[in-house]
């Protein structure tokens, strides 16, 4: 019997195959863009097969006794069923549907609760309430929402380069490392820049590295961007904690790119929510969310397992190439 877990994101899907027992085995592969929102149903369905294709079993997925599909997109009713049908109609009877978020959460808190804030390009916030049920704040997208993100970050930055230039200002440091890092002659070309770039997001966000370097350095008028991300983000993880209904210290999880271990932003929002009392320290995950979604699907399905097949599954490594696949057994 096999166990199926899967994670699609924006630009890549992971998965892995695993197989317990005397001779376990594991088999991950990784595919193209996963957010099922953007992407629709017809590429939805390639997708899944592509995946069970690589990973050997498209034509035998009655031997997948579990799984878990953790996508991007799939938080609204009607983008989980439709996920919840392309999953029947390649035979797999038993699988569950979440969201990436959930997924996350669930890899570093199991099932207990905890909040957990994600900050890459854009933000959100997961907990799970008094029912167990999964709660989500933010979230929105860059044009409503995601405070806190590397995107919100590049936007403050460029706002302020922008505002200095109206004000007659000599150009100042973040100005000037602004147009170093893409590339322009002057203020005015941001907004060319911003606007014609194919990926408008992912084009503002990029420059949330110059700003933390900027930060670290004492530069007074980043900082002040820098502490007003950890101030939305704080708001996430205090509503959080009042929506949960607990009192006093939660357990934060973090992740996400704007959001690793040594990030000047990561350490301010330690930080800041000590000082509160919001969490005593952060948490960031051990697991890979396909591996995750793996862990999830055999504990599920009332398999035993135990810290060997977690630490196997903390090993995993997620490469291009699809891993060989375990070897067919006759039942």
């Amino acid at each position: 019997m096999y166990f199926l877990g899967v994670d699609g994101g924006g630009t890549k899907t992971a998965a892995l195959l695993v197989r317990l027992g005397a001779r376990r085995t594991t088999a991950p592969t990784v595919a193209g863009a996963g957010n099922v929102a953007t992407i629709g149903r017809q590429a939805t369905e390639a997708l899944l097969q592509r995946i069970l294709t690589q990973l050997g079993v498209a034509d035998r997925t009655d031997e997948i006794g579990c799984a878990t599909f953790a996508f991007a997109g799939a938080g609204r009713p009607k983008e989980r069923q439709m996920v919840e049908s392309i999953v029947r109609s390649a035979g797999i009877r038993n699988a569950v549907v979440m969201t990436d978020a959930e997924i996350l959460h669930y890899s570093v808190f199991g099932d207990k609760q905890g909040v957990l804030l994600v900050a890459g390009t854009g933000s959100v916030c997961v907990f799970r309430n008094e029912a167990g049920e999964y709660q989500q704040i933010g979230g929105w997208g860059y044009l409503l929402g995601d405070e806190g993100s590397g995107f919100d970050i590049g936007r403050q930055a460029i706002r302020t380069a922008l505002r200095g230039m109206e004000l007659g200002k000599p150009p100042s440091q973040l100005t000037r490392q602004l147009l170093s890092f893409y590339n322009l002659d002057g203020p005015r070309e941001l907004v060319t820049a911003v606007s014609r770039c194919d990926n408008q997001q992912q084009y503002v966000a990029s420059c949330a590295t110059v700003v933390a370097e900027l930060a670290e350095q004492g530069d007074l008028e980043v900082n002040s961007i820098i502490d007003g991300a950890v101030e939305a983000l704080v708001d996430l993880a205090t509503t959080a904690r009042e929506l949960s209904r607990q009192s006093g210290s939660v357990d934060v999880a973090v992740c996400g790119g704007a959001l690793q271990p040594s990030a000047l932003l990561t350490k301010r929002l330690g930080d800041r929510t000590r000082k509160l009392g919001l969490s005593q320290k952060l948490v960031f995950p051990e697991l890979h969310p396909a591996a995750a979604s793996a862990l999830h699907a055999i504990r599920r399905s009332g398999q035993p397992w135990d810290d060997e097949i977690m630490n196997d599954l903390k090993q995993v490594e997620f490469h291009k190439q699809p891993a060989p696949v375990p070897e067919r057994h006759d039942r």
